[in-house]
């Protein structure tokens, strides 16, 4: 049985960037411009789930422990998730995603640089889950080989406070979901998230960086360790695996497969 409070609230959390987990909020909806800054500190409240979709990676094969893209990353979901949280939730109507949202300093106006249209062939209850439907069709996207400067942060200025970074020049993007938007007016036009998991106690997330660098140590409440994390420059995917009886999480690099994706209604966070 899933969380709906607990997702619910990594949902609303992740769109308004770092925050510490005893701050989230569950209530308000978040601008485009507070959610430029996705960070690394967030995964310290994603709350991991069990899910059954399908994920995809164009011309992915596992060659290495950590498999990096530098040429961009191609993502093709063909199947997830929609969780929502009332009886009043909108139907699937999800027109579009986008990633990569950020504040343009030269237009002076926030936008979202890759978005691409979903495409929805059909979808069923899950038995004896009365707010979940598991849904046949998805959407295609393209993440760059490279970011704008405005959608980056220094990677020592994201990370926790106790955790180092081996090159403070290096700068970062830490994609944490892919925004989901409504296909009326009608709607919420941004309702939801997809966002990747790989088990009960596992979230996935990637990270986008510019230059080789390694992540270590822990927060202050010890509760997320980086064990010499090392990134390569581009994309990297990451595993936050959660330890029930520790009540640890451990960020380690892991390759792109059996990933699986939902979709979370954010209509509740209004």
């Amino acid at each position: 049985m899933l969380n709906k409070n607990l997702v619910n609230e990594a949902a609303v959390a992740n769109q308004s960037g770092a925050m510490e987990a005893d701050t989230i909020s569950k209530h308000g909806r978040i601008s485009k411009s507070q959610m430029s800054r996705t960070s690394l500190i967030f995964m310290m409240m994603l709350c991991v789930v069990v899910l059954s979709s399908a994920f995809v990676v164009s011309g992915y094969v596992s060659k290495h422990p950590q498999d990096t893209y530098q040429s961009g990353f191609d993502i093709n979901v063909t199947s997830f998730e929609y969780w929502h949280y009332s009886s009043d939730a909108p139907k699937l109507d999800i027109k579009r995603v986008s990633a990569i949202s950020y504040y343009d300093s030269k237009k002076e106006e926030s936008v979202n640089l890759v978005e691409a249209p979903v495409v929805i062939s059909s979808h069923k209850k899950v038995q004896k889950e009365e707010n979940l439907l598991s849904v046949t069709g998805g959407f295609k996207l393209k993440l760059p080989a490279a970011l704008p400067s405005d959608a980056t942060v220094y990677l020592k200025d994201d990370v926790p406070d106790g955790v180092t970074v081996s090159n403070p020049e290096v700068k970062s993007y830490a994609l944490i979901a892919i925004s989901g938007h409504a296909a009326s007016e009608d709607s919420y036009p941004d309702i939801g998230d997809f966002q990747m998991f790989r088990g009960e106690n596992e979230g996935i997330y990637l990270i986008w960086v510019d230059n080789d660098v390694t992540i270590n140590g822990k927060n202050e409440r010890g509760s997320e360790v980086y064990n010499n994390m090392s990134l390569k420059k581009g994309w990297n995917v990451i595993s936050r695996s959660y330890n029930e009886s520790t009540r640890i999480s451990t960020h380690s690099t892991t390759t792109f497969s059996g990933i699986k994706w939902r979709f979370d209604w954010l209509g509740d966070g209004g």
